[in-house]
């Protein structure tokens, strides 16, 4: 079945904790993106280990092989489960950092970023880019897996022509989950229903769960949802 993961991308400790605590037993997976991360460190990754969580690190590192090398080996001592690199990177980056979670120990899985969830055609064609962009996602895609990662994160837009080509245990993990058309800077969205039925292995939620007035209300829709997705019910 297709997990949850929540972001906790809120600036104050005492609200991620109240959150974390709120969603109890519900919510195993969290995801720790810069926002944070930036207030929290390592500390916020050790702590959600220790109450029995699991950890996306989504940090999405793009830099040269080996500062990002070096930092993924650091990070997975953490204990993080699933951790991001950026696969506009290249090839010698993400098996710099693959390399490097394989020498710190960690089970962690290994996430390359495809295009970000944010971006539409009219963002993406002034970029100078020739390929279209999900034809982007496609070709970022195929490269992770040929390049040893252990799956992408993707929009749920393309999770059903990504599954195709990439069947499991090969992960996508979208973020961008709405119920309806996105009004903030979601744009390639889908419903938690719809993901789950396109193949996708984890859906991250954010604002739609701890902006909400009753987070394990909006929890709870979202888990039924997803076995009903999965079902082909959705």
């Amino acid at each position: 079945m297709a997990k949850l993961i929540v972001a906790l991308d809120l600036p104050h400790p005492p609200a991620i904790w109240q959150l974390v605590e709120n969603l109890a037993e519900l919510v195993e997976y969290y995801k720790v993106g810069p926002v944070p991360f930036t207030v929290g460190g390592v500390s916020l990754v050790e702590q959600l280990r220790r109450k029995g969580k699991r950890v996306f690190l989504d940090l999405k590192f793009f830099d040269i092989p080996h500062v990002v090398g070096e930092t993924v080996q650091r990070l997975c001592q953490s204990g993080v489960d699933l951790i991001t690199v950026h696969l506009l990177g290249g090839r010698r980056m993400a098996e710099a950092a693959l390399e490097a979670k394989i020498k710190s120990g960690s089970p962690a899985a290994l996430l390359g970023v495809t295009v970000l969830t944010s971006m539409t055609e009219d963002d993406w064609r002034p970029l100078g880019v020739k390929t279209d962009l999900k034809q982007m996602v496609k070709n970022l895609a195929c490269l992770g897996r040929e390049w040893g990662l252990d799956g992408v994160v993707c929009s749920p837009e393309e999770a059903g022509f990504l599954r195709n080509l990439c069947p499991s245990p090969f992960l996508l993990v979208c973020p961008g989950i709405r119920w309806s058309a996105a009004t903030d800077d979601q744009k390639r969205v889908a419903s938690p229903g719809l993901a789950a039925a396109q193949g996708a292995d984890f859906l991250v939620v954010g604002r739609p769960v701890y902006q909400a007035p009753d987070p394990v209300r909006i929890v709870t829709e979202i888990l039924k949802e997803i076995q009903r997705g999965e079902k082909g019910l959705a």
